[in-house]
């Protein structure tokens, strides 16, 4: 198992992918910031309003606390680019890419061809590819924790601030071990790059309106079942930035744990079971 590992990493380090898929979520976070900036900017009445094509409402203009970024905050911020896909929707093209350009490329073959069982080659696999995602995660953390001491300021950091900051990452990576596993395996069964990435991003854009939509009609119902509550994608969309109740983070562990051991069992029985070509 340690020599399959070692492999992963080596090709992980030759791999453009990992770096590429990084280098363009980062850049996504600092276009964030920056038309956040330039909407401050014309709030603030430090530029004329419509320049380079940016115009802000009316209604913001007239906002008493005339600055968006200091409305914001820099965690408030952090959990709306979360919300918004930026982290999984590259999280998961690079483990499409990496997953399914071994099987394009015969690597998975070669590996399984030297006498490893296929579970222990999944595996290796499955452990490795988390542990790169949670690299990948942790980074893009850091950096919007940086970007926001330098474009919003230090004022509201306190103690509490970096408390509630290291929970939030630490919810946030625990829930990317799940989300990671569920793409591993939708790569794992269809093994085409094209429609691996798709599903990815079908599921972190549009599953939790549909999540929530089965929760309005339970209800109309009178079924007291919240799906959105057991949904991975979801309970990471609904992670507070601070006050973290004692329920959601038991919840959210169990459903971590069930969605990551589900989505290990199902991938690593297709695995077993279905032809390497």
């Amino acid at each position: 198992m340690y020599n399959l590992i070692h492999a992963e990493f080596y090709k992980w380090k030759k791999s453009k992918s990992f770096f590429v898929c990084l280098l363009s979520a980062i850049g996504m976070i600092l276009f964030v910031y920056f038309m956040l900036k330039m909407v401050s900017e014309v709030q603030t009445g430090k530029i004329e309003n419509g320049t380079s094509g940016i115009v802000v409402s009316g209604e913001l203009l007239e906002e008493e606390n005339e600055d968006i970024l200091k409305q914001i905050g820099i965690l408030e911020l952090i959990s709306e680019i979360i919300s918004s896909g930026t982290g999984s929707i590259f999280s998961a093209i690079f483990i499409c890419i990496w997953i399914v350009s071994e099987y394009s490329h015969g690597a998975i073959k070669n590996t399984a061809g030297k006498g490893y069982l296929r579970e222990k080659v999944f595996l290796a696999k499955y452990l490795s590819t988390t542990m790169i995602i949670l690299l990948m995660n942790l980074i893009m953390f850091i950096v919007m924790l940086f970007i926001g001491f330098v474009i919003i300021g230090t004022e509201d950091v306190n103690k509490i601030f970096f408390q509630n900051f290291f929970s939030y990452v630490a919810l946030q990576l625990l829930f990317n071990i799940a989300f990671g596993g569920i793409v591993m395996t939708i790569c794992e069964c269809i093994r085409n790059m094209a429609a691996s990435i798709g599903i990815s991003i079908f599921l972190i854009s549009f599953s939790p309106i549909i999540m929530s939509g089965v929760d309005i009609l339970f209800q109309a119902l009178h079924l007291k079942l919240k799906v959105s509550d057991y949904w991975i994608i979801s309970v990471m969309n609904q992670c507070p930035t601070e006050g973290f109740a004692m329920e959601f983070i038991i919840r959210g562990i169990v459903v971590t744990v069930m969605w990551t051991v589900l989505s290990l069992v199902l991938g690593m029985i297709h695995f077993k079971k279905a032809d390497i070509k």
